[in-house]
Formats: structure tokens, C-alpha cells, sequence
């Protein structure tokens, strides 16, 4: 970071004029992290779903030695993070994963107050003062219906089943169990939730979308969930192409 270099020095020194960035390097910066920012929001189509980097990478890049300047707080938290995680953690079903679940990566939601009331309402009117009531409104009401036409497309095809009424831009469906080979060592139930499982890792794995689940009464669902800024009824169809895809693929091994 340019104007840093000086501080990371022994005998640097800190004092009242401790100024880690100027203004000007700080501008030019800025403009870049917004320029990048704004090329990933232009081609966010050609990048894959999941992350390309396995669990633990950034562990084997961290030094082994201590730094010589004062580190920022993230660094002096991830010490101890377990009281700060019991206070702010929120895991419910529908956010769960094998990586969180298996400690494999660090769930860093669980580090934050963006949750709370305050700071929700605080991003609401930021998006109020951005899009404009008039705007917001349309934009809800297109995503509302794009939903809508994923339920009709999953209604239409009989292996499938809306599990619950689809209220707003989230549909909650399943592989219905009459669409599934009889097995005599399991129930209907427990055959289906294992198939829907299955059908969700496995579209999550191939990284061409990224659907959540929920589990109700011991119904194992897939949430289609529609908010992205950038979604359009192109992707919900392609989004329904990858679900029968691999459902067809699914039932052809059993």
C-alpha cells in the first residue's frame, strides 16, 4: 500500500503525525478497487458460482513470524473468536453446509452485527434513498415474477412438487417421492430427503447455480430463491435446465 512502506521500517515511529495514506494514494486506490469492482459486476456471468480455492489456502500464505507494526483488530479477534461467535451467531437451517459444518472454513457471518434490527433498517433506507420508492417497487414485482414462473415450470413437471404455497420470490420444491424407484429398507420420506440431498450438492457442486435447502417437519426441501440484482427470466430457465438436467442424470444411475 504505497505510502506504507515508510511505517513497516524499524525506527519508524509512530507519533501524533502517524498517517498511513495520503490523500492522493488513497483516491488512486480507491479508483481501483472500484474499477475491479466494477469489471467483476460487468462479466459476474463468466465467473463460477463457488469458490475456486480449497479450504485452508489462505492459512499456508499467512507469515510465521509476528509483525512488526500493531495489527488491525480482525487480526487480534481471530485469536479468540468463540465468545464473539456465540453472541452473534446465526445458523439456521436453510444457511447450514458441509464446509461450515465439518469446521473446514470459517463461517465469518458469524462475525458481524450487520444482522441486528438497526443495522438492517440502516441498509433498507440506503437502498430506499438508491432505487427510489417508484423503482423498488417494479424491481420487487419483477423479481416476484420470475418466482412465479419457476413454480409454474416445477408444477408442470409431475416428478416435481411445490412443497410449500410460494409466497413473494422464493420457491421451496423437492423431487417428489412417487418419482423415485421403490426401495423396501427405507420409507418414502427418508428416500426422497437422501435424493434431494443429493440433488442439491450436487447443482451447488457443478458451480452453475447455488441453491439453499430447509427442513420442515422432516421434509427436506430446495429453496429457489430469487434477489440478485442481476437475475433475469434467461437465468431462471437456465437455472431450471440445470435442476432437470441433473435429476435426469440422478435417476438414470438408480
Amino acid at each position: 500500500m504505497g505510502s506504507l512502506a515508510s511505517f513497516n521500517e524499524p525506527g519508524s515511529g509512530f507519533g501524533n503525525s502517524f498517517n498511513p495514506l495520503d490523500p492522493e494514494e488513497f483516491r488512486r486506490q480507491g479508483h481501483m478497487v472500484v474499477d475491479f469492482l466494477a469489471d467483476y459486476y460487468k462479466n459476474i456471468e463468466e465467473y463460477p458460482v463457488l469458490s475456486q480455492v480449497e479450504p485452508g489456502y489462505l492459512a499456508k500464505r499467512l507469515p510465521t513470524a509476528a509483525p512488526y507494526v500493531a495489527e488491525p483488530v480482525e487480526a487480534i479477534l481471530r485469536d479468540d473468536p468463540s465468545s464473539l461467535i456465540k453472541s452473534l451467531s446465526t445458523n439456521p437451517e436453510y444457511l447450514r453446509n458441509k464446509a461450515s459444518d465439518s469446521n473446514q472454513v470459517v463461517d465469518y457471518k458469524d462475525w458481524q452485527i450487520t444482522l441486528s434490527r438497526r443495522f438492517r433498517a440502516m441498509k433498507l433506507w440506503l437502498v430506499l434513498r438508491s432505487y427510489g420508492v417508484a423503482n423498488l417497487r417494479n424491481f420487487l414485482r419483477s423479481h416476484v415474477k420470475m418466482a412465479k414462473r419457476f413454480e409454474e415450470l416445477v408444477t408442470n413437471d409431475g416428478r416435481f412438487e411445490v412443497v410449500v404455497p410460494r409466497y413473494f420470490a422464493m420457491v421451496c420444491f423437492r423431487v417428489s417421492p412417487l418419482a423415485l424407484p421403490f426401495r423396501g429398507d427405507v420409507d418414502d420420506e427418508t428416500r426422497a430427503n437422501e435424493f434431494n440431498r443429493k440433488l442439491l450438492e450436487t447443482m451447488n457442486t457443478a458451480g452453475r447455480i447455488y441453491v439453499t435447502h430447509a427442513q420442515v417437519d422432516g421434509i427436506y426441501m430446495i429453496r429457489f430463491a430469487i434477489g440478485a440484482s442481476l437475475t433475469e427470466d434467461k437465468h431462471v430457465l437456465m437455472a431450471w435446465k440445470v435442476v432437470q438436467e441433473t435429476v435426469d442424470a440422478m435417476l438414470d444411475t438408480l
